[in-house]
């Protein structure tokens, strides 16, 4: 039986170093709801502001009003497009601004919706 416990101690790892392995133009589907990582989305959006990241693409469903401030910011819209399966009151602003768009289609069929689009 796997020790679980020294596997998770094995890949447990910061927001930053996470976000560090994110390349430009790569496609990213954080937690979504209430399971929205705020610290992976802040080193996220650091890195974004920063300009050492470019064209990524987020999927997300029902994003939290820490999302508003990361991902979907109004300075972030050139360089991160974020494609939401519902729009919440966090990312209803951000449609206004151009920087998320509503995914047509059903949550269940989200990862193939995902894989076709990409």
């Amino acid at each position: 039986m796997p020790d679980y416990e020294a596997l998770y101690r094995q890949k447990r790892t910061t927001p930053e170093t996470a976000a560090a392995s994110i390349k430009n133009g790569q496609v990213i589907v954080p937690g979504m709801a209430v399971a929205e990582p705020p610290a992976l989305l802040t080193a996220l959006a650091d890195r974004a502001r920063a300009g050492d990241l470019k064209n990524i693409t987020i999927y997300c469903h029902f994003s939290t009003p820490h999302a508003a401030k990361t991902m979907l910011a109004p300075d972030l819209c050139d360089i991160i497009q974020v494609n939401s399966w519902f729009v919440s009151g966090s990312s209803r602003c951000s449609r206004g601004w151009g920087c998320a768009q509503p995914v047509r289609g059903s949550v269940p069929g989200a990862p193939s919706l995902t894989v076709k689009w990409t």
